[in-house]
């Protein structure tokens, strides 16, 4: 694993200051892991509700994408909120559906 450690020094047009001490080891940011699989419920014949919790990571998760799909059916459609991703805490969707077959659905999250 890597880690990094800053220093700094300020300059103007005397010099250079002294530098600062060193900063602790800090590691850079992952991706956050998968999601346990999202379940998908049944809230009326032209309804499913999707639900998913949100893994631990760090930086914390941010935005979630959601995508649904008939069983059977090749293509996923992505189900993302008014304006892009859906914000966390939000770990529930409801999507309109075309049919009263199963759905699956898949969960991916986001951090900085």
């Amino acid at each position: 694993s890597v880690t990094y450690v800053a220093q700094v020094s300020c300059e103007n047009t005397i010099g250079a200051g002294l530098c600062s001490p060193l900063s602790p080891p800090s590691a850079p940011a992952a991706p956050p892991p998968a999601p346990a699989p999202a379940t998908v419920t049944r809230a009326s014949p032209a309804e499913i509700v999707v639900r998913w919790d949100l893994p631990d990571a760090v930086p914390a998760v941010t935005h979630s994408v959601v995508a649904v799909r008939r069983v059977g059916v090749e293509h996923w459609s992505v189900c993302d909120g008014q304006w892009g991703p859906l914000e966390a805490p939000q770990t529930s969707l409801t999507v309109p559906t075309d049919s009263d077959g199963p759905y699956e659905a898949m969960v991916c999250c986001k951090n900085p």
